[in-house]
This record gives structure tokens, sequence and C-alpha cells, in this order.
């Protein structure tokens, strides 16, 4: 049965490196070509554990097909191949799918009707893959960190595609980098006192971690905006937006001897463009959302890196 790939799905996807174990049974084994069909089509990728790969692609395309073969440049590839409708028309995708030396593979090649496709249509399929093999079967659905990232923003109305997120790091909060548009921002999600900010990304607050390197660390300049904030005793620092609270952060911090982030004096200022920062925030809360962004930076970096994700402006 043929189904639909939604374009507008391109909206709510991030991109993210996908990678795939084989089936136990087949991964020691590669003698022959069903064999190595079939540490894909047992397989199942890591976002998708309890998911075995044929399951989900054989459900989702009619006509589905899967070959091995020896790329000219000597990798072993698994393709699948079936049809599904995308932008109301039959289309022939191709899927492939390099095998490793240890019974892994990674998701190669997308081609659409013998057009290649790049990676963020690649995401968008296989997400579409998935998401029609949950619906049928919803006791498998495990939302991923990213997943339940996006949640959030949707459930508070906040515009913007989850790339990366430090989520599973930190008990009491985490820091996601989000996309709207053709702009980035952080996001920060204090759990333990129930607040949510945005920063405004720049390369230098995202790559300070680096600063570790240096013999003088310079401190992190940056505006938070608490969202829906309550008047307290910090409500003269910084200005508001209607409910949104933009506070202004001057913080200073060092790294131990394992580069961990260890968060330092935290001052603040009053008005929205200060020139000197000779204020403190009295608000406990408020200082632990300001020190969840510094300590939760390196575990953003590592999503990033996993989820191959690239930040350009």
């Amino acid at each position: 049965m043929k189904k639909r790939i939604l374009m507008m799905a391109i909206l709510f996807l991030m991109v993210f490196l996908i990678t795939g174990c084989g089936g136990d049974d087949k991964a020691n084994a590669l003698t022959s070509l069903d064999q190595r069909t079939n540490v894909v089509r047992d397989g199942h990728l890591n976002e998708h554990p309890d998911v075995k790969i044929s399951d989900a692609y054989d459900g989702f395309f009619s006509n589905a097909q899967w070959k091995y073969f020896d790329s000219k440049d000597g990798k072993k590839i698994v393709e699948f191949s079936g049809n599904c409708t995308y932008k109301d028309k039959e289309i022939n995708v191709r899927q492939q799918f390099i095998l490793g030396d240890d019974g892994t593979f990674t998701v190669g090649a997308v081609a659409f009707n013998d057009i290649d496709q790049d990676q963020l249509i690649a995401s968008v399929l296989i997400s579409k893959v998935y998401d029609e093999y949950y619906a049928k079967h919803p006791e498998l659905k495990v939302s991923s960190p990213i997943q339940q990232a996006q949640e959030l923003l949707k459930d508070k109305n906040i515009q913007g595609t989850v790339l990366a997120t430090s989520m599973g790091n930190n008990p009491d909060g985490y820091l996601s980098l989000v996309k709207d548009v053709n702009r980035y921002e952080f996001l920060l999600c204090d759990l333990k006192n129930k607040q949510i900010a945005e920063i405004q990304f720049s390369q230098e607050l995202y790559r300070f971690p680096a600063n570790k390197q240096q013999k003088y660390v310079p401190p992190l300049i940056f505006n938070m905006t608490i969202l829906k904030d309550v008047h307290d005793r910090d409500d003269k620092d910084g200005s508001w937006n209607g409910p949104n609270h933009r506070i202004p952060i001057y913080a200073l911090y060092k790294f131990d001897e394992n580069g961990k982030v260890i968060p330092g004096m935290l001052t603040t200022a009053w008005g929205a463009n200060p020139s000197h920062y000779q204020g403190y925030l009295n608000e406990q809360k408020n200082v632990d959302l300001a020190n969840l962004f510094l300590t939760e930076m390196t575990s953003l970096q590592e999503n990033c890196q996993l989820n191959q994700v690239e930040v350009s402006f």
C-alpha cells in the first residue's frame, strides 16, 4: 500500500546522524547475499531500537525489494527499493545502507526516481516511515531527547525546530539549540525551578568551552529572556516585554582539571542595553538558570556533533 510523504514535515524535523546495529544472528557471518541484506533488514536504527528496519520499510512502501552489491569504491552496500507517493505522484525510492566490517551499518544515499536527495530529505523520509509504523504500533513509540525537547516547544507555543539538546545530562534541566527559519537561538529549560529562557545564538557563546585552552578565561556576556516571568526581587534588572523578562548577564567561570565548566560570579544591570554590570541576581532560581547555560553547553556541543549539526548563517 502506497503512503504519502508530507513535505510540511520538513518544518518540524531535525537533521541527525543515523547509524544502525545489525541483527544479532547475522552480524558475525557475512557469507551470503541474503545474510548481508539481513544485517540491515533484521537490524535497527539507533533512534528506533525496537523496530526491525524491514518491518518499517516493507510496511510503508509497495514493491519493496532488497539487494546487496559492492560499490565501485569498495563499499559493501545493501540497497532498498520501493514505491510511495510524493507530491501526489508515485515515485521509486532507493535507500542505501553501508555495511561495516563489525556487523554495523550507516545510512547512505537516498534517491527519488534516480535523483539523489540531500540529508534533510533523507531524514524526513525515515521519520515518515517510522511515524507510520508507530501509528500502527503505539505501544512501541519511544521519544528521543530531541523529540521530547520539540514537544516542549509545541506545548509552550514556541516556534522553531530543535536541532540538538543536552537533555539527559543533568536532572535539573537542559539546553537546546533551536532553529527558526534562518535564525538560531538557545533554549534553556530549568526543570527544577520550572523556568524557560531564550538566549540569542552567537558563535562566541556556542564555542566558549574551547576557552579552557586559554590562560585567561574571558567572561561571557549574554541576555537571558525568561518567558512568562514573575515580578520578584530581580524585576528591576534588564527590561520587560509583556510577560517576558530580559536579564543581562555578565558571567565569570573557570574549568576544572577535566575541562568541566565551573560557574563563578554572576552580575547583571538595569535597562535593555547596559554599559556596566554592577548588580547582583537576588533570586536563586535566576542564578540557577544562568549557571545551567554555562554547565550544559559542552553536552549540547557533543549532541550537535552526534547529530551532525553544523550551525551556519
